[in-house]
């Protein structure tokens, strides 16, 4: 093997980690978005959400990963609950929201949400 080869595989699997760290960047929410910063618009833009009901919680809609092809705007929604720690015991909303949402541990690619009561 030459120098040169090696030098050229090197620059370009640097070139792939750069993009690859770009495109990271893009989809994880920024370190200073916090619940004050969030809009809900993030959330309700989701597609396919679905009506459910539960003996404890009564009625809640949940979407998932599949139903929005796996898309920025679903994986972003996520990533902001995920950095929130949002649970069912813990669920996310901010002053203005008409929901609450939440992630469940064991069903990874969902997103949950109910309507709040009000105050």
């Amino acid at each position: 093997m030459s120098v040169d080869f090696l030098v050229k595989v090197r620059d370009g699997a640097q070139q792939i980690a750069d993009a690859c760290n770009e495109q990271l960047e893009k989809m994880a929410p920024p370190e200073t978005e916090s619940k004050v910063a969030v809009k809900e618009k993030i959330f309700t833009n989701l597609l396919g959400w679905e009506k459910s009901q539960g003996t404890r919680l009564g009625e809640f809609e949940f979407t998932s990963r599949k139903a929005n092809n796996n898309s920025d705007a679903f994986n972003h929604a996520y990533n902001i609950l995920k950095a929130n720690n949002a649970a069912i015991s813990s669920r996310f909303h901010g002053e203005e929201f008409q929901h609450s949402y939440w992630l469940y541990e064991q069903k990874p690619d969902v997103i949950y949400r109910q309507i709040l009561k009000p105050k």
